[in-house]
């Protein structure tokens, strides 16, 4: 028979290896204010870096816009570097989407458009 010492080790050994084979988890989420002249779409993404894991799949999406200003997640993911990347494009976008990984916790981004009319490529800031 098992004493209560004994128990109480095999319990915690067992919390334990639970928990590392769970990994540490983290929040993210995104403020993005949308001051361009035309409504910008954001997508989060959460990435898998391991090797045969799923693929990158986009879990919350939004649209923002002209002069909007919302909350994109928060979803739950990963707390390793590159686990939840944002997505911020717009139609028509004569570049490619704005893409960055997100740091756990609330990034707030602000959406600006280059050049003069309503078709400059976009660019992504983070606001401090």
């Amino acid at each position: 028979m098992f004493s209560a010492m004994s128990r109480r080790l095999v319990g915690g050994a067992v919390v334990l290896a639970a928990l590392a084979l769970a990994g540490c988890q983290a929040n993210y989420a995104a403020d993005v204010h949308n001051t361009t002249p035309q409504p910008v779409f954001v997508q989060l993404i959460k990435n898998s870096n391991q090797p045969g894991a799923a693929k990158p799949m986009t879990v919350v999406q939004r649209r923002l816009g002209p002069g909007d200003r919302g909350a994109v997640g928060p979803i739950r993911a990963s707390d390793r570097a590159g686990a939840v990347s944002i997505v911020i494009d717009t139609l028509p976008n004569p570049s490619r989407p704005a893409m960055l990984d997100l740091m756990p916790g609330t990034t707030f981004l602000e959406v600006t458009m280059e050049g003069q009319g309503t078709t400059g490529p976009i660019r992504v800031s983070e606001k401090r």
